[in-house]
């Protein structure tokens, strides 16, 4: 009986110790049977939110560090993204190696969204070790009562971590290059052609070229022809400094050169011209001219397809005003 006795008197002890906190303090229950976890959704909800962290890093060969974050700042709702690489070289990634980064405010719905696939999950007593031996990723959420404890997430099910992810990658394509590298490039741009491609034998044909004009300065030029029966249009666009070196930023800490050692694609030609990106550029440590050549028909992964799309967006966003547009004349 005394030994019963006991058992209850402890159990309630802990019980009152779960409830409450240094001088009496109210906080949410993470005692005994909550077994020191909070639960978004129930314990924790969405206006309780300050940050949630999506981190992955590999410090080995081929290093690499990529980060989602989602957070509040005076009433208003962000997400944030940055990818850094070190290609064919160990880690730590730093700053410099940054290749892409990227910020944007989120209106409810986009906020919702992702709390609702954050919801039912739990958030536990944060670890010394919770970011060893892997690459990740590892999740923190941190919330207003969180007290710098209870900070390690973990969701409610693999679909909802699968979903999350690639909510994250759709928001980070939509933001991507808003915040501008930093350091200095170690290549020096000369020339890059890009050709869409067309799939008929009409005469249609479409390209844009950067390069320095007469004047030495940078300048964008679109070709366009519809068919051999339309006249050809060349229309030649301002190109500043700073978004020329972004571009060789982006160029020189990406794994752009992977993608010339991919095979050749067993796939049909079905495109009477295929896409392609020409770029040629210096070396400015050794001083030697380099040219990358980039077609379509290769094995490419859907990673190599999605470095191939941030590189034509960042070669065709790069137009500034228009300086004249030329209309070939009929023979």
């Amino acid at each position: 009986m005394r030994k019963y006795l006991l058992f209850v008197i402890m159990i309630s002890m802990l019980i009152i110790a779960g409830c409450t906190g240094n001088g009496g303090e109210d906080v949410k229950f993470r005692g005994l049977f909550g077994g020191g976890k909070n639960t978004v959704g129930e314990d924790i909800t969405s206006d309780d939110i300050t940050d949630f962290y999506y981190t992955e890093e590999n410090i080995n060969y081929g290093a690499y560090y990529l980060r989602y974050r989602f957070y509040t700042e005076d009433g208003k709702h962000f997400f944030f993204h940055e990818k850094r690489e070190r290609v064919n070289d160990y880690g730590p990634c730093t700053e410099d190696d940054t290749i892409v980064k990227g910020e944007m405010e989120l209106d409810d719905a986009q906020w919702d969204k992702f709390f609702d696939l954050i919801s039912d999950g739990k958030v536990s007593a944060r670890k010394d070790s919770a970011e060893s031996g892997d690459s990740g990723p590892w999740y923190y959420l941190y919330w207003k009562d969180d007290k710098s404890k209870y900070q390690v997430y973990s969701f409610a099910s693999d679909k909802k971590e699968s979903v999350l992810t690639s909510y994250c990658e759709e928001l980070a394509e939509e933001c991507s290059g808003s915040i501008p590298l930093s350091g200095e490039p170690s290549i020096e741009l000369i020339r890059i052609r890009y050709s869409p491609g067309y799939s008929d034998m009409d005469g249609e044909h479409h390209s844009m070229t950067i390069y320095r004009d007469g004047e030495g300065k940078w300048v964008f030029e679109s070709y366009d022809r519809s068919n051999y029966e339309e006249p050809a249009v060349t229309t030649i666009y301002e190109v500043s400094d700073e978004d020329i070196k972004q571009l060789e930023l982006f160029i020189d800490k990406s794994d752009i050169e992977e993608l010339l050692n991919r095979e050749e694609s067993d796939l049909f030609i079905t495109d009477y011209s295929s896409w392609g990106i020409n770029i040629q550029f210096t070396d400015l440590e050794s001083g030697d001219k380099t040219e990358y050549r980039l077609d379509e028909y290769r094995e490419y992964t859907d990673y190599d397809n999605k470095l191939i799309d941030k590189l034509i967006q960042r070669i065709t966003g790069i137009k500034g005003e228009m300086i004249s547009e030329t209309v070939e004349e009929d023979e």
